[in-house]
């Protein structure tokens, strides 16, 4: 926050997690200029001019604007493995194994219908 007669800065405000904060001012005109913004948003980039009047409250507000190009939330949620941790073998050991097994029973499967296949077409060919 800055003087407007002088561009002196005033104090940097930093808002909460709900999104404001508060200062005391004395009387006089200012102007409020965003240095950072909340993740995925852009930066206003123009001065919010105000003035303070003795006795009164006054209230400044930003809305910024949400910058598509970056993902609304940051991904901190990735699991990726850690220097020392233990290799989950066993997941990996069943996974196979349920893999093989459903290749075998596919086999299975097809020959068996082969089988049946060519029973029904020798029982249509006539006998000579």
């Amino acid at each position: 926050m800055y003087n407007a007669s002088d561009n002196a800065e005033v104090t940097k405000l930093t808002t909460g997690a709900d999104g404001t904060s508060t200062f005391s001012l004395d009387p006089g005109s200012y102007y409020l200029k965003e240095l950072q913004a909340p993740y995925g948003f852009l930066i206003e980039q123009a001065k919010i001019n105000f003035t303070v009047t003795a006795g009164a409250t006054v209230t400044v507000e930003v809305t910024d604007q949400r910058d598509w190009s970056i993902p609304s939330a940051p991904q901190s949620n990735i699991d990726m493995p850690k220097t020392g941790e233990t290799f989950p073998t066993t997941n990996y050991v069943f996974g196979a194994a349920l893999l093989i097994l459903a290749v075998i029973c596919g086999v299975q499967l097809r020959s068996a219908r082969k089988k049946s296949k060519r029973k029904a077409s020798q029982a249509q060919t006539p006998k000579k």
